[in-house]
């Protein structure tokens, strides 16, 4: 976490954020914790800023390691509150083919920590920083690597949005790698399949058509990052096959 800084923008927003009216996506204790614990008034709040955000994410992690979804943030930004983890459940509703496809991974990403262990997967957390042309964005994430026992030569990558702090109010992205052996028509190629739906604020209000233009221009870019960052999953996990 010690590469991680705020923008120095979004370290000014923090200075008037209160619940219901903030810039950030901040819940509403999130939001008293930090002009409390920042001290704005004093000089070198940036520094403080910064260490009051990477100790948060730490917490944010580590209870959602032992809580689950139970632990995912509600979006204090709006005169509305959005919960995480409903819209989390959202996007699972809308993804038909995805527990007729992978129940097990499913299940693990609904139902995590709780449950026996996903045989053949992997979880990791990592956060990144992303410039999507507008407001770079911090985002926290639950990544599943899974090797299914009852399909050999198949591989996936499930990453789980489980924070950012503009724009996105849910997202999932999965990636799966099959491999279709000589002699059955494959030729011993490998074809990758890749979905990515995601839930957020971007459209709201005036200006819609170009708001929708830079919506899909940052949907456009966010998958190529996420792409890249789960071809590495899987060059890794074909790897230690």
């Amino acid at each position: 976490m010690a590469s991680l800084t705020l923008e120095p923008g979004d370290i000014e927003t923090l200075k008037s954020c209160k619940p219901g009216d903030c810039d950030l996506k901040l819940g509403a204790r999130g939001i008293e914790a930090a002009r409390s614990a920042i001290g704005f008034q004093q000089a070198g709040y940036a520094d403080r800023a910064n260490a009051f955000v990477r100790k948060a994410i730490v917490d944010y992690v580590n209870g959602y390691l032992s809580r689950g979804d139970a632990a995912l943030v509600t979006y204090d930004d709006r005169s509305k509150p959005v919960s995480l983890a409903a819209q989390f459940r959202g996007i699972l509703a809308n993804s038909p083919h995805f527990p007729t496809y992978a129940p097990a991974l499913k299940a693990h990403l609904e139902s995590y920590p709780r449950g026996a262990a996903l045989k053949g997967g992997q979880d990791s957390f990592y956060w990144l920083k992303e410039n999507w042309g507008q407001k770079p964005t911090i985002s926290i994430v639950h990544m599943v690597t899974y090797d299914d026992p009852q399909k050999p030569g198949q591989t996936m990558v499930a990453q789980k949005q489980i924070y950012a702090s503009h724009y996105l109010e849910g997202s999932l992205a999965v990636a799966a790698v099959v491999e279709l052996e000589a002699g059955t028509g494959g030729n011993g190629l490998s074809y990758l399949l890749y979905a990515n739906r995601s839930r957020g604020d971007m459209l709201r209000g005036g200006f819609g058509g170009l708001k929708r233009t830079i919506a899909r221009d940052q949907a456009r870019k966010g998958a190529i990052d996420t792409l890249g960052t789960i071809q590495e999953q899987l060059e890794l996990a074909l790897k230690l096959r």
